[in-house]
């Protein structure tokens, strides 16, 4: 269960509705697990919903490995009012860089949040009924918070931090359930059961480039719905701009299509890409602006900083056409250094 400030009116109705299902249904003997994030929003979401869970409930835990991201100490009080300034700038650089790799002072990044949810899954989750003394149990419900739900299925499903940066944060009390299939490999064959819960919102910046020369920037939406390796299916992104811009996308009219996560405005309002080490060069920024304005045709504005919704990093950008990748004119390392996980 995905919370923010909680108990809210929907975890109370969701909570009348599984009683009423009760009173018209017989009581079930699944037992469960529950597992809770020490956050007190989250406590309180899970005390309203074990009036229907009370009966199933043969376990619960307390678990700090699910709690939200540590923003760090940095609220600073001037005066007798709280000034929000310095989070507000955290906040901003944290946009810049990318959810996933701003850490902030005295506090967590996202790779960190990442780094203990998978702890907590192998060594909590898939050794749940094989320890010796602890009664069995047939589900484990939930309650954290939305950028550790997405971390569990970032590392479920192998995403990158390209795919992680276009899922949307769950919204209060959304649910995903983890249902197992045997028939998938690994030690975690979970899939998301599409029917008894609610699925991952993702969309993803793009810059297309069309025959006549024009370049345009367009939102993407539903980028999970694209197979693995996804930057690579170019022929399903472009059927899919299509789809969802009939009146001003023809598929066979795109050139060259990037993809762009991880770009943000650097200085001087030019666009660039930080935190790539191209192997066998040694490309400073401002050769990589400039390679970006000779692809661009100039130093016309880029599109692409406006109408952001969501955090987005500037680590990763993949420039993919039907001929390959991108090079740089002043070296033979393509831009980005390519990395097969990326494309996830």
């Amino acid at each position: 269960y995905g919370n923010g400030n909680a108990p809210s009116m929907r975890t109370l109705r969701y909570t009348s509705s599984l009683q009423q299902q009760q009173r018209q249904s017989p009581p079930r003997n699944d037992r469960v697990h529950l597992v809770v994030s020490p956050f007190e929003r989250t406590l309180q979401t899970a005390r309203a919903m074990r009036t229907s869970l009370e009966h199933r409930v043969v376990r619960t835990d307390i678990e700090s490995r699910i709690r939200e991201q540590e923003f760090g100490n940095i609220q600073q009080h001037r005066g007798d009012r709280f000034d929000e300034r310095d989070f507000a700038y955290h906040r901003a650089q944290q946009q810049k860089v990318g959810r996933f790799w701003y850490r902030f002072p005295t506090g967590e990044s996202g790779a960190d949040v990442y780094d203990r949810v998978k702890s907590w899954w192998f060594e909590s989750v898939l050794n749940v009924n094989t320890r010796v003394g602890y009664e069995p149990i047939d589900a484990i419900v939930v309650v954290t918070h939305g950028l550790t739900m997405r971390f569990v299925l970032m590392q479920l499903f192998s995403w990158s931090p390209t795919t992680f940066h276009s899922v949307w944060n769950a919204d209060n009390c959304e649910m995903y359930v983890l249902r197992k299939d045997l028939s998938k490999p690994g030690s975690s064959p979970y899939i998301l059961d599409r029917e008894a819960g609610d699925i991952p919102k993702s969309s993803i910046e793009l810059w297309v480039e069309f025959v006549s020369g024009d370049k345009r920037t367009f939102t993407l939406n539903n980028y999970l719905s694209i197979p693995p390796p996804r930057t690579l299916r170019l022929d399903v992104v472009k059927h899919m701009l299509a789809e969802q811009y009939p009146e001003e996308i023809v598929s066979d009219d795109i050139v060259s299509i990037e993809f762009m996560p991880f770009v943000t405005s650097g200085e001087d309002g030019e666009d660039f890409v930080k935190g790539i080490t191209p192997s066998g060069a040694n490309c400073e920024k401002s050769d990589m602006i400039e390679q970006r304005k000779r692809r661009r045709g100039g130093d016309q504005q880029h599109p692409h900083n406006h109408n952001r919704t969501r955090s987005q990093s500037n680590t990763f950008t993949q420039m993919a056409t039907e001929h390959g990748l991108q090079r740089c004119d002043s070296c033979t390392c393509p831009i980005p250094t390519y990395n097969w996980m990326e494309s996830y």
